[in-house]
């Protein structure tokens, strides 16, 4: 698919068993290249790893998936004007427009994210908060507040 669209691809493939500061610098190779363009650190990450640690470490303007905190800053202060919005906010809201689970007056809708982890639950909840969404994030495991809040959700993700 990449050569169809004419891009470059590179695929860098660490072992399982990579230590974080082998991680760390092969993030640093990355950012350092004129050659590279964006950055795609694929998630989940063996357990020993911080994850959170390492989205943080790929450069704003490399970060495809737009999980780092500079790249979510950006693309809530560009509102509609962003350029890029983060890809797994965009993967839902064309999901949710496709299959039309999104009201047309979003600013009317409750966006419930159930048991998302916080790495990719803090991009969906600030895209669809800009699109005028009222959103609650509860834990998978948290069985009371999940009851409590789905009668009131116009959309549950999870």
């Amino acid at each position: 698919a990449a050569r169809a669209c004419d891009i470059v691809l590179r695929l860098v493939v660490l072992a399982e068993t990579a230590t974080e500061c082998e991680v760390r610098a092969t993030i640093d190779e990355l950012n350092a290249d004129a050659s590279v363009s964006g950055v795609v650190l694929q998630l989940p990450l063996p357990a020993h790893l911080d994850a959170m640690g390492l989205v943080e470490l790929v450069d704003v303007s490399k970060d495809v998936d737009g999980l780092c905190e500079a790249s979510i800053t950006q693309f809530c202060a560009a509102g509609e004007a962003a350029a890029v919005t983060p890809c797994i906010a965009l993967a839902a809201e064309q999901l949710l427009s496709e299959t039309k689970r999104l009201p047309r007056r979003a600013e009317m809708t409750h966006v419930l994210l159930l048991g998302v982890p916080a790495l990719l639950a803090w991009p969906l909840e600030l895209a669809f908060e800009a699109k005028g969404c009222a959103v609650s994030i509860v834990a998978g495991d948290d069985v009371q507040t999940a009851r409590a809040e789905m009668p009131h959700a116009h959309v549950l993700l999870g």
